[in-house]
């Protein structure tokens, strides 16, 4: 989220909290070390 570093979620159940207001930028990338694809989702607080 925002730019921070990844994070493997194996648990597939993310949380995020205490986001200042503002954009966002959440992104999901599948076997990005394989050359796979990305989705992203922007929005404001």
């Amino acid at each position: 989220i925002d730019d921070q570093s990844t994070t493997d979620c194996k648990e597939k159940i993310v949380s995020y909290s205490n986001l200042g207001h503002g954009e966002h930028k959440f992104e999901i990338c599948i076997n990005r070390s394989e050359q796979g694809s990305c989705s992203s989702y922007t929005w404001s607080v």
